[in-house]
């Protein structure tokens, strides 16, 4: 049946399958950048440790 003949209520039906659907891909993008952000940010506090440490050394060995 073309689009332009389709009941209001498939209408009714689409549009809420889409939004189903579009609310699922947002919670899903929303769960990957929070891992991604909880990632790089535990990395990013690993590297920083260990700069901090590495530089204490280095400043022990100066004369």
């Amino acid at each position: 049946m073309p689009a332009s003949f389709a009941p209001a209520s498939d209408d009714a039906l689409r549009a809420a399958e889409l939004n189903e659907l579009l609310g699922h891909s947002f919670t899903c993008w929303d769960n990957e950048r929070r891992q991604l952000s909880r990632q790089l940010h535990d990395s990013v506090g690993s590297s920083l440790t260990a700069l901090t440490m590495h530089l204490g050394l280095l400043m022990q060995k100066m004369p």
